[in-house]
């Protein structure tokens, strides 16, 4: 669900078409310094729109969204969160404004079953 709605996201940012470029790593050594070792990432990176810094601090607010009316119900960010708080995990998200948005999310490994 976490997956699907980052792409989904991504994908809404691009009206005009664009890339979307999902990746991931079993060992991310870039993992925020308070994350401590431990960690995978997975990426997802539009060459959209962007995020403006003026909706930037609402955007995993439930309901909150930027689409208009019929077209999103500001749920699909709240989700990743809800979803990557309660395994342990952390978001990072960078935007440039008419260059893309690229969400990091960094995920605690397991090891067993």
């Amino acid at each position: 669900r976490m997956l699907v709605n980052l792409v989904t996201n991504a994908r809404d940012a691009m009206p005009g078409g664009g890339t979307v470029r999902v990746s991931a790593c079993g060992d991310a050594a870039d993992a925020p310094p308070a994350a401590g070792p431990g960690y995978a990432r997975v990426e997802v990176h539009d060459s959209g729109t962007g995020i403006p810094a003026e909706v930037r601090d609402r955007i995993f607010d439930p309901f909150f969204t930027t689409k208009r009316a019929g077209h999103g119900t500001g749920l699909g960010l709240a989700v990743v969160k809800q979803v990557v708080d309660r395994a342990g995990g952390f978001v990072d998200v960078t935007s440039d404004p008419g260059r893309g948005t690229t969400f990091r999310v960094f995920l605690p490994r397991v090891t067993g079953d």
